[in-house]
Formats: C-alpha cells, sequence, structure tokens
C-alpha cells in the first residue's frame, strides 16, 4: 500500500461514487517500489462490485486520464498475467522517461475530470516516490518482468517483498533461475503463483518442482485425484528436499 498514492486518489475531484472506489483501490494496491499489478477479481473484490463494472470504471479512469494501462503479455495456466496500472501521478514523475502515456480520452465524458484538470489538482508529491519503477522500465528487463511471464502480479510483488524481507533482494540472474523452475511447474500442471506462496509459506527463498510437488502431496487436504496426478510428478522430478 503506498500512502501517497491514496492520498493522491482521494484528491480527485468529479468522479462518481463508484468509480472512485476503484481508483481507490488501484491506490490500495499501489507499492512505490514495485507499481500497481490487481488483478480485476482482486479489484472487484476489494470494491464488491463485478469484474465487468471494473472493467468499465477503469476504461473510465483511463479516459479521464487518471491511469494508462500497460497490457501485460504472456498466459499461464488458463489465466493471463495482471496489467499493471501507472497513476497519473506516477507519469508526471517520470516526464522523460520510459513510462507509457496515458491514452486520450475518447468522446465526451462528463463523470471524470479532464487529464488536464486531474494533473492540476494533483498533490504535490515528492519525486522519488517512482524513481525506481522508472529506472526499471527504461532499462527493460527486470526480475519483476521475468517472474510475470508465469505468476501473476500479486504473487511476484509478494515474492520479491519477501525476498527483501529475508535481505535475499531477489536479482536478474536469480529471477531467471528462478522462472526457470516456474516454468516446469506449470508445464507440469502445476500454478506458479501458488508455487510462490508456498515458498513464502515454507520459508524457502526459492522454489523447485519437486519441492512444490512434493510439499503439495503432503498437504492433508489434497483429493485422490490430486494424488494421483502428484505422484507422477514424483516420478518425473524424483524425491528432492528443501
Amino acid at each position: 500500500m503506498s500512502h501517497e498514492a491514496t492520498t493522491w486518489a482521494f484528491g480527485q475531484r468529479g468522479l462518481k461514487p463508484a468509480t472512485k472506489m476503484v481508483l481507490l483501490a488501484l491506490a490500495n494496491c499501489h507499492n512505490p517500489h514495485h507499481g500497481c499489478f490487481p488483478s480485476k477479481k482482486r479489484l472487484a473484490e476489494d470494491c464488491e462490485m463485478s469484474e465487468r463494472s471494473v472493467a468499465d470504471h477503469l476504461q473510465k479512469l483511463e479516459q479521464g486520464g487518471l491511469i494508462s494501462v500497460e497490457k501485460r503479455g504472456g498466459k499461464r495456466m488458463g489465466q493471463f498475467a495482471s496489467n499493471r496500472y501507472i497513476l497519473g501521478f506516477e507519469r508526471e514523475n517520470c516526464q522523460g522517461q520510459d513510462l507509457p502515456s496515458a491514452k486520450s480520452a475518447v468522446g465526451e465524458n462528463e463523470d471524470l475530470p479532464s487529464a488536464k484538470s486531474a494533473v492540476d489538482r494533483r498533490q504535490n508529491l515528492p519525486s522519488n516516490l517512482v524513481k525506481e519503477s522508472c529506472k526499471r522500465t527504461s532499462k527493460g528487463e527486470h526480475p519483476r518482468d521475468v517472474l510475470l511471464q508465469f505468476a501473476d502480479g500479486e504473487a511476484v510483488t509478494s515474492f520479491i517483498a519477501y525476498r527483501q524481507r529475508r535481505n535475499k533482494p531477489l536479482t536478474l540472474t536469480a529471477a531467471k533461475r528462478q522462472a526457470t523452475h516456474l516454468g516446469k511447474i506449470a508445464d507440469a500442471g502445476g500454478d506458479p503463483s501458488d508455487a510462490l506462496g508456498m515458498a513464502e509459506e515454507k520459508g524457502w527463498v526459492a522454489v523447485e518442482a519437486d519441492w512444490y510437488f512434493n510439499a503439495r502431496r503432503q498437504m492433508p487436504t489434497a483429493s485422490s485425484n490430486s494424488d494421483d496426478h502428484l505422484s507422477k510428478m514424483q516420478l518425473k522430478y524424483g524425491n528432492g528436499g528443501q
């Protein structure tokens, strides 16, 4: 959660309540170091509305110039990677650097202020809030982007923060190595996002396919069908330990 992002969102005027609720939910998910990558499902749960309604309000916010959306490519386990949402104050603080610009409003939109007026009203926030995010974007490949090829934004953000807490920041080399294991997990029918979450629960700084499937097998709630599937995974990956 970013206090500055939430303060900025509260300061926007001229929005209908439901649209502002979505903007506040985005701000609540914003991390000043890693950006904003919530899924529509997460936003729908936070705002207590349908995913379709969330999509409509996101479109209004984008048309009004309060956010811009960076589409994320790739599809794993039947789900697309979460989009990146760039809030208005981030674009202003990253002038001259490689961040996507907000799309122009299409037609009239009486529910939203214009992009210019929204910028005029924004809080005078410190310019270093998104400096790290800008640097990562302008340089291109970043550990987060590597993991996002396999896992969703929430899982990746949480895992990176967990590594920081363990005083083992995720380097690009480590991210590529971890991505290889996530790919094996996905190819074998596992859930890479779940695997990253499991790493945090188990206290691991990384997760490999055999570790993941061994741990899943030991879960008491696993069904007999899951046991059969995990047994096959055991044969494929062996009985590696932590």
